[in-house]
């Protein structure tokens, strides 16, 4: 519909906005919506509540779940689930069942921390395939597991929930929900609190044992125990739904040109640092559906955009050439 692709093309030109504000490209497309909501709440109130680290404290992903399941289940099983799944079709979106599955066997029977890593990561394995050999980005070349370690040493007598819960208060919450809600809100002078992340409930909730937070695959079960009479429950007892947009409908219908003449140009100031087979894989694939590529298409959109901002302004770009950046940040390992 005409009114649906105004809203599209509205959402694409807040990419070179947001990532102004962000300072840098950045994977969250949740942005979209975070800024667009913050806008609205600035017309009515100058400080507002979020919900940012119930997730995190009372274990509310899937994922959390996911990581304790593995760890119980017997190496052979684990095995077998990602040769049964890693066979099936890859079609659908990231959120599809059996997505999910294909996601949860390809690294049940990987180490602890490799595995979270994956999870959370929008490139991981293809890293090697994404940066163009030779190229400046190999300076910054990103290392994931030593991201991670220096947290995971500080929690290695705890539970693996514990451990999970820590390293993602390390990691996600703290590179990627805060600094998305804070550029987001103060982008419209909005002042956004966290009362989740006060000190002393945050020290409380960690101290509680493993079942108030997750129990028999529910999740937040103190929480929701907390509120039962004071939310609705169809509320209480639906299951996440995150807070993005479709982004795998919009490259492949409405942007899909805009995609295409974006990343594939012969002037793209992106090729220099990464493989342009490999893009031009990761577009033509999702435009087929042969795969859902829309968060990895999102960060290199990101990642153009700021490379095109830098050329623009005489910013920081060393050399001939040369990244001046932390690749980490870039591709959210």
């Amino acid at each position: 519909p005409q009114g649906l692709a105004a809203v599209v093309l509205a959402a694409v030109e807040l990419v070179e906005q947001l990532v102004w504000h962000h300072d840098g490209p950045f994977s969250d497309s949740s942005a979209i919506p975070t800024y667009l909501l913050s806008k609205l709440t600035r017309e009515h109130v100058t400080v507002a509540l979020t919900g940012d680290g119930g997730d995190e404290l009372f274990a509310g992903y899937l994922r959390f779940y996911a990581a304790v399941l593995c760890e119980r289940m017997p190496q052979w099983s684990r095995t077998a689930a990602s040769r049964l799944f890693s066979g099936l079709p890859a079609r659908g979106d990231h959120r599809s069942a059996v997505r999910r599955l294909q996601k949860f066997s390809a690294s049940a029977s990987l180490p602890f921390s490799e595995r979270f890593s994956r999870w959370i990561a929008v490139f991981y394995e293809d890293l090697p395939r994404l940066l163009r050999q030779g190229g400046p980005s190999n300076d910054h070349a990103p290392k994931p597991l030593a991201a991670i370690q220096p947290h995971l040493a500080r929690v290695r007598s705890g539970s693996p929930l514990a451990q999970l819960l820590y390293l993602n208060l390390k990691t996600y919450l703290l590179d990627d929900l805060l600094v998305k809600m804070d550029r987001c809100s103060m982008a419209h002078a909005l002042e956004a609190r966290s009362p989740f992340l006060d000190t002393t409930l945050l020290e409380y909730v960690f101290s509680l044992p493993d079942a108030m937070k997750l129990r028999w695959g529910q999740t937040k079960v103190i929480l929701r125990q907390a509120f039962a009479d004071l939310v609705p429950r169809p509320i209480l007892r639906r299951g996440k739904m995150g807070f993005g947009v479709p982004l795998r409908m919009w490259f492949a219908e409405d942007l899909r040109e805009y995609l295409h003449d974006v990343l594939l140009a012969p002037t793209a100031r992106l090729r220099p640092y990464v493989d342009q087979a490999y893009v031009r894989e990761l577009v033509e694939g999702h435009l087929a559906g042969d795969a859902d590529c829309s968060d990895r298409l999102w960060t290199l959109l990101t990642f153009e955009v700021w490379l095109k901002d830098l050329s623009l302004t005489k910013n920081s770009i060393a050399g001939e050439g040369t990244l001046s950046y932390n690749m980490n940040s870039v591709f959210r390992i």
